[in-house]
């Protein structure tokens, strides 16, 4: 497309590099001389340099309250959206918008709530828990805006508050936040630093997170709600749980034991009716997970480098 009549306002500049407007001027930088100027918009004059001697100007910017004046449909109550509201270009003078979501989020069918994903998989690195959504084309991994992470060691999550859960392993302690970064905060402090957690996993039906600790030995319940209920198991004194799932509709715990040999065990969500299901074969295993469809185990040992399986009660391995 071929422009026509336009106008040079200020020429012979040795290096302009940011651009502004306010009012009767334009504003700009220059690189080479490390000044700043103004001159009348529409005709380039009275010309005058408000600013020298500055070194490596990257941008400029006026900001004056009349600069943000006017509105559209998205400065009022954001438009009735959820989260995103879009001004578009009116048309027969009747203001436009429209409604959108973050990434990962789905428009609902009313046209201006946003549903979170339902169905993701979640993964930590050393400072900072991303979500994967695999039916997301354009962006299908996002590290979550969750701050205060440091050296997380183990995560989970609660879908009825939507809070992610994880071991702080600078400092010892469980932390939580809500996915979308709020709500952040300490869950189960080591203030006097007694306590050591090593692996967490949330019991959504009975609402209690079960946490094991490599300092004390013992597999520790709280609530979700903050209220402390204490050891289940590891009183015994020669027990070392470390890696924890649960069954949460069968009320079923299970732990792997690292005693010599290393073992996997299973007992009651209140710690009672103990089991051992895994006796053999075992040498480091540091991860469980449960198939509450199917009720199968899965674990991982860094030894054999192998994935196994076995039918909770540690049949058909």
């Amino acid at each position: 497309m071929r422009v026509q009549n336009f106008q040079v306002i200020v020429k012979d500049l040795p290096q302009p590099y940011g651009l502004t407007l306010y009012e009767d001027y334009v504003y700009w930088a220059d690189w080479k001389t490390g000044t700043i100027e103004r001159a009348n918009k529409s005709k380039g004059e009275n010309r005058t340099r408000i600013q020298n001697h500055l070194d490596y100007i990257m941008d400029i910017l006026v900001f004056h309250s009349s600069r943000q004046s006017g509105k559209n449909p998205c400065s009022v109550n954001n438009g009735g959206c959820s989260h995103l509201c879009l001004a578009v270009p009116a048309t027969n003078g009747t203001h436009n918008f429209t409604c959108s979501c973050p990434t990962h989020y789905k428009l609902d069918q009313d046209g201006k709530t946003c549903k979170a994903p339902t169905s993701f998989l979640l993964f930590s690195q050393k400072t900072e828990v991303s979500r994967l959504v695999e039916d997301v084309n354009e962006c299908p991994t996002l590290i979550l805006p969750i701050h205060s992470m440091r050296n997380v060691r183990a995560i989970d999550y609660d879908p009825i508050d939507q809070l992610v859960y994880w071991v702080d392993g600078r400092v010892g302690s469980l932390r939580r936040a809500h996915h979308n970064g709020t709500r952040g905060e300490v869950f189960v402090s080591n203030s006097l630093e007694k306590i050591y957690p090593y692996d967490i996993v949330v019991d959504p039906f009975t609402r209690v997170l079960f946490w094991s600790c490599a300092r004390n030995n013992i597999i520790n319940v709280t609530k979700l709600d903050g209220t402390e209920v204490g050891g289940i198991i590891g009183h015994e004194g020669e027990d070392q749980p470390r890696s924890l799932a649960v069954h949460p509709v069968l009320g079923l715990l299970f732990f792997t034991n690292l005693v010599s040999p290393p073992l996997i065990e299973q007992a009651h969500i209140d710690g009672l009716q103990r089991r051992k299901i895994i006796t053999e074969g075992l040498e480091n295993p540091l991860a469980l997970a449960v198939d509450v469809k199917d009720n199968f185990l899965f674990w991982a040992d860094t030894t054999t480098k192998r994935i196994e399986t076995a039918t909770i009660t540690g049949e058909n391995r």
